[in-house]
């Protein structure tokens, strides 16, 4: 074990929790600093009893610390494997930091699979030079606090620290040393552990299940292997689950009924799975609705996740050795009858001292966890477990109590939204005080927001320097309601809005040549097309209209035009189009009466047009024309009171509500509403051509 804390590209393994524990001051006697390390670990030990409790279950490995020897820096090594259970995490860090309350010259180190865990908790209330990097060696629990050190008179004001150098800070701060310890990192770094101890007593769960009784056995004997026979369940497929036909380790025919210690987190685990029965209990099983079919089904579960575990193995010889005489052993063998509550003042049997090894190999020996060598306990005390009576585990079922109620499962939507709007919503009174502001402001904002809309769009649609490429978005206006950027951003940008002027101008410059190229080259002659010639054309080549219906078309689109306002358009007149458009809004009923009088000469069997349409053609466009012509007087109703309204909240002034311009701001309005509706939420043109205009 190197005496070094990892380096940031050697975080622990994944869900895994790393602590060590060294004496404060570095020139202190080695005899000295193991001593000290000593006491504190056996108070650890200790705390955990107390605090956790002789039921409490760690989803994989429990907080156990081991003295490292080392000629220069021996310290306290602990590695917590938690899975899925962060509790275990938290728990054990609350049981350090206690504990380094009572000893002011420990030092403790705490660092997970994210790093520095704690300091992601504290993220609001670090100084603005920690970093990931530089935090190597720099945090450290003291004296019940979270402090981060920094040295002013290095030449790296903030690189990484050694951890020789940490230790001299933290035991003789020297004038330079700033050690950094707020009340906001303390309240932030840790807010989780106020729930604690309490949180470890509710943790747990108690719950019958009616289980095989060899499997009552092992459980009586070590409580804990329902955390990876929960695991192996969880994991389980088909081919494994082959194992489970015949049940040949753990056979349902004997089965007891029990009060099984689960965490919570085991517990709604397997609650939440689904599984076919296999044969062997598809006998056993009642019928849904039955009161004891929950016991059935959670023994059933819980059987074959033990099954599963044991499928492949097998106890190797070497694992049950001689029993080590050191000291260290005899420590951490009271530390293992403490929590599983064997006695004290007794000799270890068979069974617990082969349990003892086991965990003696894999919190001292740095046998690493995995199911495979957690099931070689299982298949290890097999064959020596005593015959467990009735009248043993009536006992044990007393001495259990009552079973806990699983109404934890039913989470109250509700309570969970109030719970998440919490994290959210600002205080009380902040919120108060925002709710009248909103309220006076409302109308007000309403207005600028929808007069804001109005003025962006008019001045977009009456840019009259657009070419080919487009409109060119105005910047400023498009980012006036964006972040703010940091000085550095806005040189950048600066920069490169520069480049782009010069690049624009060189473009425009050969532009003018070409255009000069071209224009020498030009005949005269243009080939642009006339929007009146175009619709004239269209009428009567194309419609084949007589010339008497294309005057009053002539007629019509010139009074039109000369009412309507005139529009953008590149090198071309607005009256052509507006024509153009007027005069397509009318075809429909020009076209039905044409085609009517093309149908009546039909009957006489003279006609030669190009029109020939049915009586249903007719008719539907008979319809379509009549319906036009009543929405549009319905329209005109709805639109004169919206504009009323609009009126007088002062959306629309006294000079834009009339005629043709407020009928335009009215549409503009409507159709933006219903467009950016119709998107859900998504983007879409309307909400494209807001942001581009910078309004949000």
């Amino acid at each position: 074990m190197s005496a070094d804390a990892p380096s940031s590209s050697e975080l622990p393994s994944e869900d895994t929790l790393v602590v060590r524990v060294y004496h404060k001051d570095p020139a202190a006697p080695v005899s000295a600093a193991v001593a000290t390390l000593t006491v504190f670990r056996e108070a650890v030990a200790a705390t955990t009893i107390s605090v956790a409790g002789s039921s409490y279950i760690w989803q994989r490995q429990r907080l156990s610390l081991r003295l490292v020897a080392s000629s220069d820096s021996p310290h306290l090594f602990a590695q917590v494997d938690y899975g899925a259970s962060v509790e275990d995490e938290w728990l054990a860090v609350h049981i350090l930091r206690e504990q380094s309350k009572k000893f002011n010259d420990v030092a403790v180190q705490v660092v997970d699979s994210d790093g520095e865990f704690l300091l992601i908790e504290a993220a609001d209330a670090l100084p603005r030079w920690l970093d990931p990097d530089n935090a190597i060696n720099r945090v450290w629990l003291l004296d019940g606090a979270l402090v981060i050190l920094a040295d002013s008179s290095s030449s790296s004001k903030y690189g990484p620290l050694d951890l020789a150098t940490a230790r001299r800070m933290l035991h003789t701060p020297a004038a330079s040393t700033s050690i950094y310890s707020s009340d906001n990192l303390q309240q932030a770094a840790f807010a989780r552990l106020s729930i604690y101890p309490t949180a470890a007593v509710e943790h747990m769960h108690c719950a019958e299940a009616l289980i095989p009784r060899s499997l009552a056995q092992i459980l009586r004997e070590k409580r804990t292997l329902v955390a990876p026979a929960t695991e192996a369940f969880l994991l389980r497929d088909p081919v494994s689950m082959k194992a489970c036909t015949k049940m040949s380790r753990f056979p349902p025919t004997d089965s007891v009924k029990v009060t099984v210690s689960f965490s919570r987190l085991m517990y709604a685990q397997l609650q939440a799975q689904r599984i076919q029965p296999p044969q062997a209990f598809s006998a056993l099983l009642p019928e849904d609705d039955a009161p004891e079919f929950a016991a059935v089904e959670l023994g059933m579960k819980l059987a074959c996740g033990f099954e599963l575990l044991c499928a492949n193995a097998s106890a190797d010889a070497g694992d049950f050795d001689e029993v080590p005489e050191t000291d260290e052993y005899a420590l951490f063998e009271n530390e293992f009858k403490e929590y599983y509550g064997y006695p004290l003042d007794e000799a270890s049997n068979g069974i617990q001292q082969i349990l003892c090894l086991r965990e003696f190999k894999q919190y001292r020996l740095d046998e690493s966890y995995s199911l495979p060598n957690q099931a070689k306990d299982i298949v290890a005390i097999l064959p020596l477990l005593p015959h467990l009576s009735d009248a043993d585990i009536a006992r044990a079922n007393d001495a259990a109590g009552t079973p806990d109620s699983d109404s934890w499962l039913n989470v109250d939507m509700r309570e969970f939204d109030a719970k998440l709007e919490s994290c959210f919503i600002p205080p009380p009174e902040a919120a108060d005080d925002a709710d009248v502001t909103d309220g006076n402001n409302d109308d007000e904002g309403a207005r600028i927001q929808a007069r804001n809309i109005l003025d962006r769009l008019s001045k977009f649609m009456s840019d009259t320097h657009a070419g080919l490429d487009g409109i060119e978005f105005d910047e400023d206006d498009v980012s006036s309601d964006g972040s703010e950027q940091s000085g550095e951003e806005e040189e950048e940008q600066q920069q490169e809005e520069e480049e782009q002027e010069e690049e624009e101008e060189e473009q425009e410059e050969e532009e003018e040549k070409e255009q000069q190229q071209q224009e020498d080259d030009d005949d005269g002659n243009s080939d642009e097309i006339d929007e009146d010639d175009f619709f004239e054309f269209f009428l009567k080549d194309a419609l084949k209209l007589p010339p008497e219906e294309i005057e009053k078309f002539r007629a019509t689109t010139s009074s039109s035009a000369n009412h309507s306002t005139r529009r953008r358009s590149a090198g071309a007149s607005g009256r052509g189009f507006q024509a153009f458009s007027s005069g397509i809004s009318q075809l429909p009923v020009a076209l039905s009466s044409r085609i009517v009088e093309a149908n009546s000469s039909d009957d006489d069997g003279d006609n030669d047009n190009d029109f020939d349409a049915s009586d249903e053609e007719i008719s539907d466009m008979r319809i379509r024309s009549r319906f036009a012509s009543s929405a549009s007087s319905s329209d005109d109703d709805a639109d004169i009171d919206i504009v009323n309204e609009l009126r007088d909240r002062s959306v629309l002034s006294g000079d834009e509500a009339s005629g043709d311009t407020e009928a335009r701001n009215l549409q503009i309005l409507q159709n933006l509403l219903a467009s950016i509706t119709s998107q859900d939420g998504g983007a879409g043109p309307s909400s494209n051509l807001l942001a581009r205009l910078g309004i949000s």
